[in-house]
């Protein structure tokens, strides 16, 4: 399983020190379960998990997730959308800034802090 799974990668560049994903959340991604009925959005925590993936396939290591800094939400994510994932120096270790857009406007942005496994 791609370390993004359930979400699809569908583009992968650089841009300067930073990778650009474009990701597709898929209409049947388990973070809508219960998120909410008749409503579905993409919590928190699956926004995460889409970001500790990508980290991992930038950095090419299994890693954990420490905290997020400086956390903001602006808009919601939902089944079916194509989104912007922008992670800023994930190369270094340690840390990642993030912003995560659709259609141009800000869904998500923060920093990341994270460790490597060893020997991943």
């Amino acid at each position: 399983m791609s370390p993004a799974a359930p979400f699809r990668v569908i583009d992968e560049r650089t841009d300067g020190d930073a990778t650009v994903f474009t990701v597709v959340v898929p209409e049947d991604c388990p973070f809508f379960d219960g998120h909410f009925p008749g409503r579905p959005i993409l919590p928190a925590i699956g926004q995460l998990a889409m970001l500790a993936g990508l980290v991992q396939r930038v950095t090419g290591s299994a890693m954990s997730l420490t905290g997020v800094d400086g956390l903001k939400f602006h808009r919601h994510v939902l089944p079916g959308d194509q989104v912007e994932v922008r992670l800023e120096a994930a190369r270094v270790g340690g840390t990642a800034r993030f912003e995560i857009r659709r259609d141009e406007t800000p869904v998500s942005r923060g920093t990341l802090r994270f460790e490597l496994e060893a020997g991943g």
